[in-house]
């Protein structure tokens, strides 16, 4: 099985994914559950749980529709890195650069269950989880870095260093 198969088969252990899809205007959608965790919701990236049954690129789809109403077609996404072993799952990573918004997608500032969304530059995501002084509380900080880091080399060639340098 070659390093690129396993995004496209059935998952043989529980899964989750995540998705870094850089928008025509250039932004990246966050979601933050707050109705589930009040102040304490931390932006991420959209994804989530893998579905019974669901392959990790299937379940990015459903995720990135879901959360953002942006539906990608999967030959779009492209898997970013192996999987990452976490506890007793293994998550998946996604990237898109949509040089236009598909077909009669609206994007959704409120994901299916209930979530926020908002579009966000790579510089500003950078700031959110580089920042001491971010608004984000601490928990927060540290849950978006962790996602940040994730996809640390995507966002530094999306928001090269001399663009973090110059916004300070």
């Amino acid at each position: 099985m070659s390093d690129q198969t396993i995004f496209y088969t059935v998952a043989r252990r529980s899964f989750a994914t995540i998705s870094l899809v850089t928008l025509p205007d250039k932004t990246i959608a966050l979601v933050r559950d707050i109705h589930r965790y009040g102040s304490d919701a931390k932006w991420k990236f959209i994804g989530g749980e893998g579905l019974l049954g669901e392959t990790p690129i299937r379940g990015a789809v459903r995720e990135n529709e879901e959360e953002s109403g942006i539906l990608i077609p999967e030959n779009l996404l492209i898997p970013y890195g192996g999987p990452i072993a976490k506890y007793n799952y293994d998550i998946f990573r996604f990237t898109a650069e949509l040089q236009e918004m598909p077909k009669d997608c609206i994007l959704k500032r409120r994901a299916d269950e209930g979530e926020d969304t908002a579009l966000w530059t790579a510089l500003e995501i950078r700031q959110m989880a580089d920042d001491l002084a971010s608004p984000l509380p601490w928990e927060n900080r540290d849950f978006l870095r962790m996602h940040y880091e994730l996809f640390y080399e995507k966002l530094r060639e999306l928001a090269p260093d001399q663009l973090l340098s110059a916004a300070a």
